[in-house]
Parts: C-alpha cells; structure tokens; sequence
C-alpha cells in the first residue's frame, strides 16, 4: 500500500482547552508519537482527514505526513486511535503512531463481501457478522481490504476467518473460528405444521393415560342365583 500524504501542523499547547480551540479552527487535534521521537501535538485540516478515512474505509493506511515547516522530515505514520463524537460520529481527536514501512505492525482491515449467495436468491438473508480483521504486516504490505467471494454459498452455509485467503507475509490475529457471515432462513420459512409435529397436542397425553386406566379396570362378575 502506498502512503497517502497528509498535511498537518504543529499544535502549541496541550490538554482539552488546546485541543477545543483547534477543532474550532476547524482542524482536528492530535498526537504523533514513538519512532524514538518525543510525543508531538498536531492537528489536521478536518475536512481532508474524514474524507481520507472515508475513502479507505478504515484506520488500515500509511500516512505520509507533511509536518508544516519540516517538509523535508520523512514521518510515516499509522493511525492507531479514532476518537468520535458520539452524537454526530465526527472525528474529534487522533492518535497517531510513527513507524518505517519495513516494521511490523498490526492493523485492523476491512472485509468486503463480493456477489449475490445462491442462498440469498432462494429467499436467505446474507448477515455479516464481521466486517474487520486484525492483521501483522510490514506497513508496506497492508492491504486495503479482503475480499471474498460469497456466491456459492448457500442457505445455512457460514464464512470463518480461516476461509479468507491472505498473502503469505500477512499473518491473521482474529481467531480462525470467528464467523465473518452467513446465510440465514427466513422466520416465515419455519413451517407451522413442522414445529406442531414436534410438539406434543395439548390434553393428549392427559387422555391416554385415562384410557390406560380404564382398560386395565376388571369389571366385576356378576353372582349367580343360588
């Protein structure tokens, strides 16, 4: 993956107050750290930034960022913490992490569903139930995405995390046996007259044990006239 470049900004102070004023500035605070730096404060043009996000995504990309006045510094960096707001889902602060693209690292990447399940076709509902993975790469080896071919799957049939298919350098840190979808059957599909063939009839077990105690009942003998 290539590095996307990035403008960003010293941001003088630090703590909520600093970081209030930048977002009213219409930028958006944050911090660059490790890479043996000391921890810097930043802050980056708002509108950019969410649209980069956007565009990927996901977190799962390599900035190169343009720190203003040290243009000729190469600062390669991940993003490693979004904070949102939760009420409008706008970012309101990044963490993020300088690294080389030779360096391990672990990143969470989407997982894209491709074609229409047979099982969809015959009336299943396709559910995704994981929509990312967490992978350890070099930097320069994160993949935008996975991809995974659904077509062939059927009513019933799941996709597991060990299905998906990954260059061999990439190795998966989510569980193998997490389920990423399925296809599901409708509610409606559940016949009526198959759930009353499983369930006992109300009274009927009542009854029979009523005609077993009759007929184990001897009727008596009649006594005969002396």
């Amino acid at each position: 993956m290539d590095a996307v470049e990035v403008r960003c900004t010293v941001r003088p102070g630090s703590g909520k107050g600093s970081a209030r004023q930048t977002r009213f500035g219409g930028k958006t605070p944050g911090v660059l750290y490790g890479g043996g730096e000391p921890t810097l404060a930043i802050s980056l043009e708002t509108k950019s930034f969410e649209y980069l996000v956007r565009k990927h995504g996901s977190s799962a990309f390599v900035l190169d960022l343009k720190l203003d006045g040290h243009e000729d510094r190469d600062l390669k960096a991940i993003i490693k913490e979004l904070q949102r707001d939760p009420v409008t889902s706008r970012i309101i602060h990044v963490d993020l992490q300088h690294i080389s693209m030779t360096q391990l690292i672990e990143v969470h990447v989407p997982v894209h569903l491709i074609g229409t399940p047979a099982g969809v076709k015959e009336g299943g509902i396709l559910e995704q139930l994981l929509r990312e993975i967490e992978v350890s790469c070099r930097a320069s080896q994160i993949p935008e995405h996975v991809d995974f071919e659904v077509s062939h799957l059927q009513k019933g049939n799941s996709v597991h995390v060990r299905d998906l298919v990954l260059p061999e350098e990439i190795k998966v840190i989510t569980p193998a046996d997490r389920v990423v979808a399925t296809i599901v059957v409708k509610a409606a599909e559940v016949t009526p007259t198959a759930v009353a063939a499983e369930a006992p009839v109300e009274g009927a077990a009542e009854e029979k044990d009523k005609e077993k105690e009759k007929g184990e009942e001897k009727p008596e003998k009649a006594s005969g006239k002396s």
